[in-house]
């Protein structure tokens, strides 16, 4: 039994070996978080994580800093003091201009990859293409059926109803661009708002939330340039707030 328990010791340290070497990418941003957090002075493997994670922590796609900051509490370091120890605010400011259209257009990247690894004919793949190009571009005859799409695939389409869900400044524009005033992702949702508005033929229908998973979503003010809905109702947790707005 002695030699049965020794060597299922060593399995397990071998499993946590190789568990710490799988390192799962989309988490790397949220260790970078928690190193950047606990303020230790960082050696060999965590110094490489490290240096790896800050940049996707600090970069336009990753929600780590806006868990953060629904989540400290007051003896924790701010916010500003955490981006400062991942590189700093002009680091996040340059990693954010940056545009990779494998990660800012992820489905459609997804969809076409689908199609280009198929191990079936090319004349398949093509036919199978050419079907989803003609049933995204035309609605007519399609009663019963609902087309699900991003704002930046709505362009030069036309729907005889169309909903766009989540008009809240943490989802369009987004949190970083919200709360840090960055112009240019603020005026590229205005843009992008307007496209999918402008899809409708019959009825438009734009709806919000106060609160998603428990957590604020920032007020509407792209909603509020458009009269929609009173200009102080976030401000103000006086009376009840209006249900989605429809037009």
């Amino acid at each position: 039994m002695a030699v049965v328990r020794e060597r299922l010791a060593l399995l397990e340290q071998q499993r946590a070996v190789r568990a710490r070497k799988a390192v799962l990418a989309n988490v790397l941003d949220y260790l970078a978080l928690a190193l950047a957090v606990e303020q230790r002075p960082l050696e060999g493997e965590a110094k490489l994580l490290f240096d790896i994670g800050r940049y996707r922590t600090l970069g336009p796609y990753s929600d780590a800093l806006e868990f953060y900051t629904t989540s400290r509490t007051a003896d924790m370091p701010t916010v500003d003091d955490v981006i400062q120890r991942l590189g700093g605010a002009k680091l996040m400011a340059s990693l954010r201009v940056r545009k990779d259209p494998t990660q800012r257009y992820a489905s459609a990247i997804a969809r076409l990859r689908a199609l280009l690894d198929d191990d079936g004919p090319l004349d398949a793949a093509i036919d199978r293409l050419v079907e989803r190009v003609a049933l995204s571009s035309n609605d007519a005859g399609m009663d019963g059926r609902v087309n699900l799409l991003t704002l930046h695939s709505t362009k030069g389409l036309e729907f005889s109803r169309v909903y766009i869900v989540g008009v809240e400044d943490y989802q369009i524009p987004g949190f970083q661009a919200a709360t840090n005033n960055i112009v240019e992702e603020i005026e590229e949702s205005r843009r992008l708002l307007y496209v999918g508005m402008t899809r409708a033929r019959d009825r438009l229908v734009l709806t919000r939330v106060e609160r998603r998973w428990g957590q604020d979503t920032g007020g509407s003010s792209l909603l509020e340039e458009m009269g929609l809905i009173p200009t102080d109702l976030h401000e103000s947790s006086a009376g009840p707030r209006p249900s989605p707005t429809a037009v």
